[in-house]
């Protein structure tokens, strides 16, 4: 393999320039067996209601462009293009990650954040040459309580690009499945609920504030709490809910379409 096809392997963690060097590589004959290195991620055994299940929205991971290597430097060079595609590469496969796992309920790649998330998940690239990924993660629920703050890595196998088994970095991101896990388990389910009501009340309030404001309290702490719950028979929630259902369709919609522009 020449240098600059190295270079690209390296540096195109992005999906589209991943698949290229892949595809290249694929046409060398070998009888090496190469197995995926990384741990499959924690699916709970026991049996999660559709009323315990919490939704999840992911941004897409903040490319941090200041500290790609300049043109003069010793580094890999990485173009704002790719590290661009790369931000929302990070922020679908975590999506797919999470989906697989089956401990959730919606999992969504959405572009911005929005109180009414019941819960968000932003990151931020830290690190990213091909061999070395580096990202910071945060998960915060609608009532503004953090979940996770953490910092993950991983480290490419040399093999990592001559199977199309599983992503370099897969490890990574059942790290970060597994480790909010860990934290819905913490939670009661008074405390989902709870959580799960404040997001849908949020909802609300930014459509009708006059109506909904009430219901919800801000805290010294900064956090958000439900004071009392409106009535299901309340015409206005009823309105409410049709809208937060075609507002899922566009969603969703948009979440299909994209993953088309990495």
């Amino acid at each position: 393999m020449t240098q600059s096809n190295a270079q690209r392997a390296a540096g195109a963690f992005a999906q589209f320039l991943l698949m290229t060097a892949l595809l290249t590589l694929a046409g060398c004959a070998t009888t090496q067996v190469i197995t995926a290195n990384s741990k499959p991620p924690i699916q709970l055994q026991t049996m999660i209601f559709d009323a315990e299940r919490v939704d999840i929205m992911i941004l897409p991971f903040a490319p941090n462009l200041e500290t790609l290597p300049s043109s003069g430097s010793d580094d890999i060079p990485v173009s704002a293009e790719v590290r661009r595609a790369e931000s929302r590469y990070l922020a679908f496969h975590l999506k797919d990650t999470l989906e697989r796992t089956g401990n959730w309920g919606i999992v969504r790649v959405v572009p911005s954040a929005a109180r009414h998330h019941p819960l968000l998940v932003s990151g931020k690239i830290l690190a990213s040459d091909g061999e070395r990924l580096a990202v910071s993660v945060t998960a915060t629920d609608a009532s503004g309580r953090v979940w996770l703050t953490q910092t993950y890595e991983d480290n490419a196998s040399k093999y990592a690009y001559q199977s199309i088994k599983e992503d370099p970095f897969q490890d990574l991101y059942n790290n970060i499945a597994n480790d909010l896990v860990a934290q819905y388990q913490t939670r009661s389910a008074n405390e989902i609920n709870a959580v799960k009501q404040i997001a849908q009340l949020s909802f609300a309030a930014d459509l009708a504030p006059d109506a909904f404001a009430r219901y919800l309290t801000k805290n010294r702490d900064g956090t958000t709490s439900v004071t009392q719950v409106p009535a299901d028979s309340d015409t206005i929630l009823q309105r409410v809910a049709k809208i937060r259902v075609q507002d899922d369709l566009l969603v969703d919609t948009l979440d299909d379409y994209y993953f088309k522009f990495l």
